[in-house]
């Protein structure tokens, strides 16, 4: 499994929502990580409960249950996710 660069991600989307997932990272939100064979899901406590997965090979592929997640957009519960990784 490949293991991603949080700096190239970095450029790939405004810098407020990767500052965000990063504090949710270093504020210990990410819970109940797993490694998976395609990818990797965690619950992230923010607002709410959220439950997230993120492919291994797109970071840009995965789900989360908060808003801009059920729309298909990549949101900062998902790099979060990928900075336990």
């Amino acid at each position: 499994m490949p293991k991603y660069d949080l700096e190239k991600i970095k450029f790939a989307l405004d810098l407020s929502t990767f500052t965000k997932a990063v504090d949710l990272y270093d504020k210990k939100r990410v819970t109940q990580f797993r490694n998976l064979n395609d990818g990797y899901s965690a619950t992230v406590l923010g607002g709410n409960s959220y439950q997230v997965f993120v492919s291994s090979q797109d970071f840009e592929v995965g789900s989360c249950t908060c808003y801009l997640g059920a729309n298909n957009n990549l949101c900062k519960h998902m790099i979060s996710v990928l900075s336990s990784q």
